[in-house]
């Protein structure tokens, strides 16, 4: 004796129940972590170093703070805008030191530079639970007695975890001032610290 076929309707409701859980299963993004917070704080500790100019120099320890908001975010990233404040903690050298130059009868003065603050603008990645940002803008730098100078400012940061409200925060930033005493000034840096977030 042969099986009457199955109702088409009975059919349809047993297809409808395998195909629900397998579409919402794909659905779900597998490396893309949640949006992130609208607003977080970096608090972090670094040092530089000047290239191109004998008598100027940008050595010593500054704490910073970078104040960072997101905007237009998706599950994998955001753009973001941010404010960056510096504090010398410790100079290293002295703007009263003296250096012997050939063309210059007596001697020149070695300028010491220092951060002061930036506005930043950029991208945030968001990818395996870490948070890559490229942020640029203009920078502020105090250089004693020449008076306070513009320049432009690109820093690079990654965040781990990304979604977790303290994340430890490495980044690595470059400034470029204009020509200052006939030489274009270039300042490398680096700072690690803490990222609040909420």
């Amino acid at each position: 004796m042969s099986t009457p076929p199955m109702p088409l309707p009975r059919l349809t409701r047993i297809a409808l129940a395998l195909a629900f859980p397998l579409s919402t299963a794909h659905s779900q993004p597998h490396t893309e972590p949640l949006p992130g917070p609208p607003v977080s704080l970096d608090l972090a500790l670094g040092g530089g170093a000047m290239q191109h100019d004998p008598y100027a120099d940008a050595n010593g320890i500054q704490a910073e703070a970078l104040l960072a908001a997101r905007f237009l975010t998706r599950p994998g990233g955001s753009l973001v805008l941010a404010a960056n404040g510096f504090a010398t903690v410790v100079g290293f050298g002295s703007d009263l030191e003296c250096l012997i130059d050939p063309s210059v009868s007596g001697c020149v003065a070695r300028a010491m530079l220092e951060p002061i603050a930036a506005l930043l603008g950029g991208a945030e990645l968001r990818r395996y639970g870490a948070a890559l940002r490229v942020l640029a803008g203009p920078i502020r730098y105090r250089t004693g007695d020449a008076g306070p100078r513009t320049g432009s400012h690109v820093r690079l940061d990654l965040a781990v975890p990304a979604s977790s409200r303290m994340a430890v925060v490495l980044a690595t930033r470059m400034s470029y001032v204009g020509r200052f005493r006939g030489e274009a000034l270039q300042i490398f840096s680096m700072s690690v610290g803490l990222r609040f977030q909420r």
